[in-house]
């Protein structure tokens, strides 16, 4: 399985609906890629404000920031801007939009989130509470 290792946990809430939060931590493997870790977060029971993702670049010690819409049912790159990632215990560097998309680099984080969103059994399941009426 080329998800490894993910752990969920419930935190703090929402500021805009006072729901929870929920986190996800692990690391994908892909044969021809290597390895990386991912963190997704999302509000329990809420569909609106999607699901965000950090994909760890592990050659260069920064993040890729994905957000999967509901309403669009597409997945999106996003700078450092877009989602609000503190309070993170270390520091970190996430890539804005413009140096992802049009490289390589875009096309190896969507080969990660392919392998996260088919793979993860907490992700799998949230979307399945989300989308079956």
């Amino acid at each position: 399985m080329p998800v490894r290792n993910s752990k969920k946990k419930i935190f703090g809430h929402c500021d805009c609906c006072d729901s929870k939060t929920a986190k996800i931590t692990g690391s994908v493997f892909l044969e021809d890629k290597g390895e990386t870790l991912y963190l997704a977060r999302w509000t329990v029971g809420q569909r609106k404000h999607g699901i965000a993702f950090l994909i760890l670049v592990p050659s260069q010690n920064v993040f890729i920031s994905i957000v999967y819409s509901f309403e669009e049912n597409s997945f999106m790159v996003v700078g450092p801007n877009d989602q609000d990632w503190q309070p993170m215990n270390a520091p970190m560097r996430i890539l804005n939009r413009e140096e992802v998309i049009g490289t390589r680099l875009a096309e190896w984080a969507f080969s990660f989130i392919d392998e996260i969103w088919t793979n993860d059994r907490h992700l799998i399941k949230f979307y399945h509470k989300m989308t079956i009426k």
